[in-house]
């Protein structure tokens, strides 16, 4: 075989090989990302947004994304800095004030997902409130971390 059928052959299979690992890519999305994209259809279908509807509600979602990103970062970065004082002494009054600033992240965090919610709230019609009221008792399972089943006490019991 000569120089260039060679490399031909090499290029076609190196084309091909980065055509079906890009659409392999595309098709299999991580599980977080597709349960996102899920919970947001979810709420659409379940309320029957309107066009106009959803465009309010997906600024609303962008905007409620940087807020969450913004407490989740500092709630990180507070908790890296309490496990670095494991490294050495523990002051008291400098590990105290961390885990406040870890409680005030969290509750910047609670107030975030009340405020979009509220938000989505307001979107809605008046002949969608059944359906927000309906919603509100799934948003536990829809919003639970990793896959996780959170049970309700009713539930438990």
């Amino acid at each position: 075989m000569n120089k260039v059928k060679f490399l031909t052959i090499l290029v076609s299979s190196l084309f091909i090989l980065n055509v079906a690992l890009l659409t392999f890519m595309f098709l299999h999305k991580p599980p977080h990302l597709r349960k996102k994209k899920q919970n947001k259809n979810f709420i659409i279908q379940t309320l029957q947004l309107d066009q106009d509807q959803i465009l309010l509600f997906e600024n609303l979602t962008e905007q409620h994304k940087k807020e969450t990103r913004t407490a989740a970062h500092g709630m990180q970065n507070t908790r890296r800095e309490i496990y670095k004082l494991l490294a050495g002494d523990i002051n008291e009054s400098v590990k105290d004030s961390l885990v406040k600033q870890v409680g005030d992240f969290q509750m910047n965090l609670e107030n975030a997902h009340l405020e979009y919610f509220t938000g989505i709230k307001e979107i809605c019609r008046k002949d969608q409130m059944d359906k927000f009221a309906k919603l509100t008792l799934e948003l536990e399972k829809l919003f639970s971390h990793k896959g996780r089943k959170h049970k309700s006490k009713e539930e438990k019991d």
